[in-house]
């Protein structure tokens, strides 16, 4: 069989549309090796007349339903309103308290692109029909972002190491191995993993429990245990192995979607005197039936790329000189052009300060002293292009031992365009 990539959509997806009398059930335990687990743990069951539908796009659908037998003759399906004929059985597993675990495909591959699949149904109290999840092969047009995937074991993204051997039984393929050490390794993009596999009743002639482990992203590793038992819900037709009893042989937990490995290696049989080695016998093989990635894809490419993220705020320039507080300088232009304005003014104010002090030759010193308003000019120190203003306020009187030079009381208010404050 080629090996596939399909869609699960499970009984609970938003899309599936129901008739009246649907119920929406739930498993009472958590997941196990039972054949019984329904998908993800729920079910959608009627015992009344009723119906369901789903619109895909793709060329093949299979679905699984659970009811107290066999027999079809109580519910039919359609796709694009044409009768789907005759059913071809994929898979039949048989669970506890009567329950038939039946998944169907049709005959024949539908032509690629949109169709409608309804299944009528004419249930009752004492035949109830219990669906459960339904797959199809999607049109390569099909976004696979956000869905649940069903990988068949023959996969071309699946890494086997050591002795796995490809099995087949009517319309069946798993992958098994009892070769202590084998190994299987996959990279996917998802949140969690979901492994199926058979019990042990599908192998009779294994009489022992095998015990592997797996983990996810390197972390710690989890133990498998396949018992070596012959569990008393499963009818005896099982033990001739012709009839297949698939089930959830276990599950990851819930990870942050995105990129993961799944690592998975068979340690070995189990016996109660010898733990985790073999023993002289068969040992009941690792097996893998179907593999579900929830919640994503196996191909990130596929996933639309994130957009853009503006910027919340302007790259940062590099300047070499910082100020003696520590604060970086900014090369911008309104205040360059504002300090070369205010630095002539300051040299226009000293000229006419020394011109003024000079004809005052009699006095016997420069201080100035005003209660008025003033406004003091200070010489050039280190940069004369760039010296601040003078930190003196109004009101205040200088120490007349400070400097050689003062200016005229004379008040110069700043040019308009000396800005010293920040720019948007």
């Amino acid at each position: 069989m080629e090996a596939t990539t399909q869609v699960l959509v499970d009984d609970a997806d938003i899309f599936i549309q129901y008739g009246p009398g649907w119920v929406s059930k739930t498993s009472s335990g958590p997941p196990s090796a039972d054949s019984t687990y329904t998908m993800y743990g729920t079910l959608h069951e009627t015992v009344t007349q009723s119906e369901l539908s789903y619109t895909f796009i793709g060329s093949h659908v299979e679905f699984c339903f659970q009811s107290t037998d066999s027999n079809s003759s109580f519910w039919s399906f359609t796709i694009d309103n044409i009768p789907g004929g005759n059913l071809q059985s994929e898979l039949v597993r048989i669970g506890s308290q009567g329950i038939v675990k039946n998944c169907y495909e049709t005959n024949g591959a539908l032509p690629d692109g949109q169709h409608e699949f309804r299944i009528i149904i004419n249930a009752s109290q004492g035949q109830p029909f219990s669906f459960d999840y339904l797959f199809y092969t999607p049109s390569p047009t099909v976004n696979l972002s956000s869905t649940d995937l069903i990988l068949t074991p023959d996969s071309p993204l699946f890494e086997y190491g050591g002795d796995w051997i490809n099995s087949t039984n009517v319309n069946t393929h798993w992958m098994e191995t009892t070769t202590v050490n084998s190994t299987f390794t996959f990279e996917f993009y998802g949140s969690s993993i979901f492994w199926f596999g058979f019990l042990n009743t599908s192998f009779p002639k294994h009489n022992y429990s095998t015990v592997a482990a797996f983990s996810i992203d390197g972390g710690e590793a989890s133990l498998i245990t396949l018992e070596d038992h012959v569990p008393t819900d499963l009818a005896s037709s099982t033990l001739d192995g012709t009839i297949l009893a698939e089930s959830l042989l276990f599950q990851s937990f819930s990870y942050p979607r995105g990129q993961h490995r799944l690592d998975v290696t068979l340690l070995g049989g189990v016996t109660s005197e010898i733990p985790l080695i073999y023993s002289p016998g068969m040992p009941i093989p690792l097996t893998l039936s179907s593999l579900v990635i929830q919640n994503g894809t196996t191909i990130p490419s596929l996933l639309p790329a994130p957009p853009a993220l503006p910027s919340k705020s302007p790259v940062p320039t590099v300047t070499p000189n910082t100020t003696k507080g520590g604060s970086r300088s900014t090369a911008n232009l309104a205040v360059i052009l504002g300090c070369s304005l205010g630095g002539a003014a300051i040299l226009g104010l000293l000229i006419i300060g020394i011109l003024c002090a000079r004809r005052k030759t009699r006095r016997g010193s420069f201080g100035v002293v005003n209660s008025g308003r003033s406004r003091s000019v200070e010489p050039f120190q280190d940069a004369p292009a760039l010296t601040p203003v003078s930190p003196y306020q109004k009101g205040e009187q200088r120490s007349q031992t400070q400097g050689q030079f003062e200016d005229e009381p004379t008040e110069v208010d700043a040019p308009p365009s000396y800005i010293t404050g920040p720019h948007n």
